[in-house]
């Protein structure tokens, strides 16, 4: 096995010596010169990598230890097991045991570096850290048996009664779950030699300082605060009160100037402006360190209205120090100098103690008066002037109702797996009928946004008077706006993510996502395939305040769907089917009825005509044309014929003129439920008696009251010879009734 020469054969020979890493004492610290090789910053070059003294020492040392045997016992699950725990150097190491011969039988070793976090806590919280982290490890070969947790620290005391700033809520709250809350685990101070110190250590001095009995409740206590007699209020006994201030003003000339001062009841002591310091928060440092400079060797109560002052010194700026000025992400803390200066400065006082006091608050009292004038000192009147003052705390606006469909829309973008290149979807919903249109894209740019406008929204669609959208990149840029003056688009931007300002789209967005989910599970489609499904899902779904589906609103009807299922018919009974056929002889019954009396003319009755004169017929013509002629047998059809429609006289029969064409398929009234169409027809042979003119006189049906009885003898008898004829068509409602037209 020869050295790794590249990141490639360090990632190789690190998992293969990382899968016996249990049967390797001390793994986590023999491997960590190979571990910073994997790291962003090298390349991955044939060569690259030169392993230094250090690193072909520890890979020797592995080689090696892959070479031996392994001298463990095999876990014997009718005894229990001993878990001893160590924590050093920032990695947790344990060794599983069993009582074999009577003495402790090594099972497995296990070790793990802890997490940045976690290894910057102080030594009895990473012996907590250590121990759930060994537990974690060794849950799969005790399997929930009985374990005995052996630390040389109060673990479950350090859990359950300590509080402190250097664990959150959620951390502490894991450690309490997987050390305290397994009901196989148990508890206890290492009193005899615990085996994991044995592992071969550099610097003799360090284990046996971590042998020593200490508390570990005033361990952790000391390492909370710079130093131990600290005070947060006045001390009883005092050389100097003083009062510090820090500001950040614009000068005359508009330049960004920050100043301090410390002041004391008598007078100020020391009021200076900095170069090059822009920050008013450096000048609160400033001020402070300056202020414990000046107490040396004294008692002294410092004052200070700043939150942040006051939270380094009593809250996390030991907690900074401890993880080397850095964050949990890696980055370093902001003002880390003047942060680390300030620490130095307060341990030179003999007593000290840091009050937070108000700033800026309008009371008599000895505290605020003094204070007002350090904040005097500190600041100056002129530029106070000048610069702006608070800013007033403006409502929220009231989103209105849009006009109409399409008239307003929202739009935004949503991350989905990728997919066939695809993963975004944009999402256009329509504020005034909520309608909800998505197009799945390859990336979120400006390009993307416009093309979907141009070729898919606005085309089906029509131009929107306003779109709304978050201030992201691919909503706000100049091709956008180009693009929505050429239109005379509005464009109104929110804030993103906040909901309030585009909720609907925003309630959308999760509606969507989660009937995708549902979609695919279901189908087994891929979500770009299931998106169809998913929007025909969410526009044919009733609101519930409403009790309309998006479809309804915009369509004014339902959405058509499948009205009978395939396995509809399954659970139909035989008193089903009778009820359905007796129904269904009764609407056969009304329409046979119907029909006979549509094709039946009356020609037997003979109404007298009624004898009138000339000047009668003038007058009560009209009146009776304009009452209109109604066809015996539908009750609901009204044929009125107008006046225009017939020839003046009393010689002259009435007719109509028959242009040869087809006439229009009527469409007779319901019964119950049901309508049909008849097809009307003309003369059955085609051409009917031939009046004066050349036309073909067809009668109507039924005599008009007001010709004379010439006319009326005459329209009886063309009656009968038409129904001699005989019929080569089913003759319907209509077929000898044919709307008149004009002769003239």
């Amino acid at each position: 096995m020869n050295p790794p020469t590249t990141k490639r054969d360090v990632r190789m020979f690190l998992g293969m010596v990382g899968y016996c890493r249990q049967w390797i004492p001390n793994f986590s610290i023999i491997s960590k010169p190979f571990i910073k090789l994997t790291g962003k910053e090298v390349q991955d070059d044939p060569g690259n990598i030169i392993l230094s003294e250090k690193g072909m020492k520890a890979f020797m040392e592995l080689r090696e230890c892959m070479c031996r045997a392994p001298a463990l016992g095999m876990p014997d699950y009718t005894k229990p097991f001993l878990l001893f725990c160590h924590e050093r150097d920032a990695c947790s190491l344990s060794v599983l045991t069993q009582v074999h011969g009577g003495a402790n039988c090594p099972v497995a070793y296990f070790s793990a570096t802890l997490d940045p976090v976690a290894a910057a806590l102080p030594g009895c919280l990473r012996a907590v850290a250590a121990v759930g982290q060994s537990l974690t490890q060794c849950e799969g070969i005790v399997m929930g048996h009985p374990l005995t947790v052996m630390v040389p620290h109060s673990v479950e005391i350090s859990l359950t009664r300590t509080k402190t700033q250097h664990m959150t809520n959620a951390r502490s709250t894991r450690y309490k779950t997987v050390i305290l809350g397994s009901p196989n685990v148990s508890l206890k101070r290492c009193t005899v030699l615990n085996p994991a110190t044995l592992l071969p250590i550099e610097n003799a001095d360090i284990r046996e300082a971590e042998e020593v009995e200490h508390d570990c409740l005033e361990v952790t206590e000391l390492c909370t605060k710079p130093r131990p007699d600290i005070k947060d209020t006045q001390l009883q006994e005092n050389d100097y009160i003083m009062f510090v201030d820090g500001s950040c003003l614009r000068d005359s000339v508009g330049v960004l100037r920050a100043g301090y001062a410390v002041c004391t009841i008598t007078g100020i002591l020391e009021a200076s402006w900095l170069e090059r310091v822009y920050s008013a928060q450096v000048a609160e440092l400033i001020a402070l360190t300056k202020s414990c400079h000046a107490a040396e060797n004294l008692k002294v109560t410092i004052y200070t209205d700043s939150r942040y002052e006051f939270g380094i010194v009593h809250d996390f700026g030991q907690l900074w120090s401890q993880m080397g000025f850095m964050t949990s992400s890696g980055s370093p803390v902001k003002n880390g100098e003047k942060i680390k200066d300030l620490l130095h400065a307060i341990q030179l006082p003999l007593e000290i103690a840091v009050v937070k006091c108000n700033a800026h608050f309008e009371s008599q009292d000895f505290v605020s008066m003094v204070n007002g004038y350090a904040d005097q000192v500190a600041r100056c009147i002129i530029c106070q002037q000048m610069n702006a003052g608070k800013g007033t705390v403006v409502n929220m606006s009231h989103v209105g109702r849009a006009g109409g469909p399409f008239s307003r829309m929202q739009m935004d973008f949503i991350e989905m797996p990728v997919c066939g290149g695809l993963r975004y979807v944009l999402v256009i919903v329509c504020v005034f009928s909520h309608w909800i249109e998505a197009y799945p894209t390859r990336r979120t740019d400006s390009l993307t946004v416009a093309k979907l406008l141009l070729r898919e929204l606005i085309p089906r669609f029509g131009f929107p008077i306003s779109l709304e959208s978050d201030t992201g990149r691919h909503f706000e840029n100049e091709v956008i706006k180009l693009l929505y003056a050429a239109l005379n688009i509005e464009q109104k931007l929110h804030c993103s993510y906040h909901p309030e300002a585009s909720g609907l789209v925003e309630q959308m967005n999760g509606t969507l996502n989660s009937r995708m989910v549902k979609m695919c599970a279901a189908t087994n489609l891929k979500w770009p395939d299931a998106l169809p499904l998913v929007l025909m899902s969410m526009r044919k779904t009733p609101d519930k305040k409403t009790g309309l589906s998006l479809h309804e609103i915009l369509m004014g009807r339902a959405m058509r769907l499948p009205a009978v299922p395939a396995n509809a018919l399954v659970n139909i009974t035989d008193d089903m089917v009778l009820d359905y056929c007796k129904g269904l002889a009764d609407v056969a019954a009304l329409l046979l009825t119907s029909h006979t009396k549509i094709v039946t003319c009356p020609t037997d009755e003979k109404p007298e005509a009624s004898k009138t004169t000339a000047a009668e017929k003038e007058v009560s013509g009209p009146e009776s044309i304009q009452r209109g002629t109604e066809i015996e047998g539908d009750p609901t059809e009204n044929s009125s014929v107008t006046q225009s429609e017939f020839q003046r006289g009393d010689s002259e029969p009435i007719s109509a003129e028959v242009t040869g064409e087809p006439t229009q398929r009527e469409v007779l009234p319901e019964a119950d439920g049901f309508g049909f169409e008849v097809e009307p027809v003309t003369d059955p042979e085609g051409e009917g008696e031939e009046a004066e003119g050349g036309q073909s006189e067809l009668t109507p049906p039924e005599p008009i009251a007001g010709p004379s009885r010439e006319n009326t003898i005459a329209q009886e008898e063309v009656a009968v010879q038409r129904s001699e004829k005989p019929s080569k068509k089913k003759t319907h409602k209509g077929d000898n009734c044919p709307k008149p037209q004009a002769a003239i």
